[in-house]
């Protein structure tokens, strides 16, 4: 995509909308996957006395699990479906 096409996407009203959830969506993943991982290593370390070095991993691959399972659904159902209509059902 060329910087010009970037810059007059921007300027669109109905591009915003998408930006926004899109940000949100991605804040609130990275958030919560991060607040999870740091609660399971304080509470693994400070109840049961267990080595985090081996919880953490298993933590954090809990969210991306469900990315090597379901990408090849959720690809079928984006290139069949309308994306607007998609985003709005999904948000």
């Amino acid at each position: 995509m060329s910087a010009r096409i970037a810059v007059s996407l921007i300027g669109q009203r109905r591009y915003w909308p998408m930006l926004v959830a899109q940000s949100l969506g991605a804040f609130n993943d990275n958030f919560f996957r991060y607040a999870l991982v740091t609660i399971v290593t304080f509470q693994s370390v400070s109840l049961f006395g267990l080595n985090s070095e081996l919880l953490v991993p298993i933590a954090a691959s809990a969210f991306t699990l469900p990315i090597f399972l379901f990408s090849a659904i959720a690809g079928r159902i984006a290139d069949k479906f309308d994306r607007s209509k998609m985003m709005r059902f999904a948000k």
